[in-house]
């Protein structure tokens, strides 16, 4: 119906800023925002929200400041690696939005939740576990799907695996009472990544398959979610020895990476790539790919130098043993769990922030990791993109 009559709801929406109705604006915008990020159209989102936000009101509302939340979520989503500066120069600003949010008694649903949990994020401003909770205890279900699912993504986060793993599961209950293809086709990444922490990569690649049938369904995932969950199928089914597969695969992502034009992307796809080509016996060309990861890493990109070139220096010194005629066993195998330094943390897909994660998020962009990877005593904080 939305895709239908969308080009309408614009020009309404339109009409109302030129008018100059703030309220109106803003509720339409904020509403539109789901189907925004369903969608992964998160530079409507931002442009329309900014539209809404600049009118003139006459006093502070909790709807404006959720407008100017999502706003913010968005903006950063939108613009990829130099969002880090732009978080930076206004994080104060940003944290007092986070207080203001989280301090409201009652926050109207997901949508009051979403803005206050990402922005307390992008801040590292600490969320208290009642905000979700009465989410996780109230009447609609879906919500509930929605709260548990946020929740496991924090307590992945933090290493808490039992919880992560509890609250998944419940999510994906929830989701399937509600009817909901699109909640499950987002929690289905984490539950995957959950079997992976298990041992059960056969169990975690079915997920992934199941959650991109699902997308099929309703539409499609946005273009990142489509990557982060490529980049999550390449792993596996190099793990699994399945190398045509991942090189298919591979082939597919390629695509996907160019339209998306993010460097980011551009350089996990890489990654990925190169302990594939290690795999199966092409070092020569694994070290070009290491090259151009290299040449692509800076300060600029949003997941962090370290994080990345942890799996970047693994895949050349392998690549250099192979070319070098020496048995080197690939770090992508099946049982042998990687060994990424404690700076780093095992997950460097994270991809863009965890604003990206709020938005777009529930899809999984999340890390290479063994089947057997050991808990980590320490929190990982490698940021779930929630959504």
């Amino acid at each position: 119906m939305l895709h239908t009559e969308y080009d309408n709801v614009l020009a309404a929406l339109r009409h109302l800023c030129d008018t100059d109705d703030a309220v109106g604006a803003i509720a339409l915008a904020v509403d539109l925002t789901w189907y925004w990020q369903m969608l992964g159209r998160h530079p409507d989102a931002a442009y329309w929200l900014g539209e809404a936000v600049a009118l003139p009101v006459k006093r502070p509302s909790v709807q404006r400041d959720i407008a100017e939340g999502l706003l913010a979520l968005n903006t950063v989503a939108t613009r990829g690696a130099p969002a880090k500066d732009w978080i930076k120069e206004r994080r104060e600003e940003l944290r007092a939005l986070a207080g203001r949010l989280l301090s409201h008694p009652e926050l109207p649903g997901l949508r009051g939740v979403l803005p206050a949990a990402g922005l307390a994020s992008l801040t590292e401003t600490e969320v208290s576990p009642t905000v979700l909770q009465q989410l996780v205890d109230g009447p609609d279900v879906w919500l509930a799907g929605m709260a548990r699912l946020f929740r496991a993504q924090f307590a992945e986060n933090d290493g808490h695996f039992d919880q992560a793993r509890s609250d998944v599961r419940a999510a994906l209950e929830c989701f399937a009472r509600a009817g909901d293809r699109w909640g499950l086709a987002k929690a289905l990444p984490l539950h995957a990544l959950v079997r992976q922490y298990d041992g059960d990569l056969d169990g975690a690649l079915a997920d992934l398959n199941e959650a991109k049938r699902l997308a099929r369904e309703f539409g499609s995932l946005g273009l990142s979610d489509e990557i982060f969950v490529d980049l999550r199928r390449i792993d596996l089914h190099v793990r699994l020895d399945e190398t045509a597969r991942a090189a298919e695969t591979i082939a597919v992502a390629r695509e996907r990476v160019l339209r998306s034009a993010s460097p980011e992307m551009a350089i996990l796809l890489d990654a990925r790539e190169a302990a594939l080509r290690v795999r199966t016996g092409e070092p020569a060309r694994a070290r070009k790919l290491v090259e151009s990861i290299e040449a692509g890493l800076s300060e600029q990109v949003v997941f962090g130098g370290d994080q990345v070139r942890d799996r970047v220096d693994a895949a050349r010194i392998l690549a250099a043993q192979r070319q070098a005629g020496q048995n080197a066993t690939p770090c992508g195998a099946r049982r042998l769990p990687c060994r990424l330094s404690a700076k780093s943390g095992p997950a460097e897909d994270g991809g863009k922030h965890c604003a990206m994660n709020l938005l777009c998020g529930l899809w999984g962009g999340r890390p290479l990791k063994s089947a057997a990877w050991p808990k980590p005593a320490e929190p990982t904080r490698h940021r779930h993109q929630l959504c």
